[in-house]
């Protein structure tokens, strides 16, 4: 039997040789597909604003009535609109925008007229016999705002006043002291008497009476009478809100303002002292 199959195979072999088959595997091939990720879309929450607290309007109220007490502002009526605003819609308020202002220049007359403050305090408040007076009257201190630089110069442009609208308020019976602090009688303290009344009179004319005696160690040597129009009392142009008031030839008062209160005083072109003055 060994002989027989063995001679089979040796046949076959001589004859072409023999084959096989061996099934071919047709099963699919699977092969890793690439698949997208999947994204899940989440829809956006919607975000609530914070709310704001809420203003109350009574207490900004309040606040601005203590704001305006607390500071004594007397013309709080000129902010009335804008405190309402502030008070009814203060979410919505927009302050005015107001520009600073820029410096004015000096007038022409203080350039020209006058001493800086500083320069004046030196020679009036440096002065021991002022200085004594001062402690009694300290409003001595003010005639260092207007001491004149050239009074010569300053009285010569100066002009009488002719209208009794100026004239009427200045009417009146005073007394004062002129204190001494430069000249042959330094340190000297003098007494003014001064009487002003005037009227107005047809035409728009004035008339009327003006004395002024001063007296030094209770002798008179200056007694100054007008009667009729004006000649004692005068204003600078320039300058038409400080009274001049010529007490003798050549000796001029110059006040602070328009009240006869506070002087610088001035001889023949010199500044010789100061004054003050009270109505009777």
């Amino acid at each position: 039997m060994k002989q027989f199959l063995l001679g089979l195979i040796i046949g076959a072999l001589c004859v072409g040789g023999f084959s096989f088959w061996i099934d071919k595997d047709e099963s699919p091939i699977i092969t890793e597909a690439c698949v997208p990720a999947r994204v899940e879309k989440v829809a956006a929450q919607p975000v609530c604003p914070e709310r704001e607290p809420e203003i109350q309007t009574d207490k900004i109220e309040k606040a601005f009535l203590l704001f305006l007490a607390s500071i004594g502002i007397k013309n709080a009526q000129k902010y009335s609109e804008d405190i309402n605003d502030v008070v009814t819609s203060p979410e919505e308020y927009q302050p005015e925008v107001v520009k600073d202002e820029e410096p004015k220049a000096a007038p022409v007359a203080e350039i020209a007229f006058f001493f800086n403050e500083e320069e004046a305090k030196k020679l009036i408040l440096n002065n021991e016999f002022i200085r004594d007076r001062i402690e009694y009257e300290p409003g001595l201190k003010r005639t260092t705002t207007f001491l004149l630089r050239d009074p010569a110069v300053y009285f010569a442009r100066s002009k009488l006043v002719t209208k009794y609208s100026k004239l009427k308020r200045l009417n009146g019976n005073f007394i004062g002291k002129l204190y001494r602090m430069n000249g042959k009688h330094k340190g000297k303290v003098e007494d003014i008497e001064l009487g002003i009344d005037f009227w107005p009179k047809d035409d728009k004319k004035i008339d009327g009476k003006f004395t002024m005696k001063i007296a030094r160690d209770g002798e008179v040597y200056s007694d100054s009478r007008g009667q009729g129009s004006n000649n004692d009392i005068y204003l600078n142009p320039n300058n038409p809100k400080q009274l001049i008031i010529k007490g003798a030839p050549g000796m001029y008062f110059h006040f602070e303002g328009m009240l006869v209160k506070y002087a610088n005083v001035y001889d023949e072109g010199e500044f010789i002292g100061v004054s003050t003055f009270t109505r009777q």
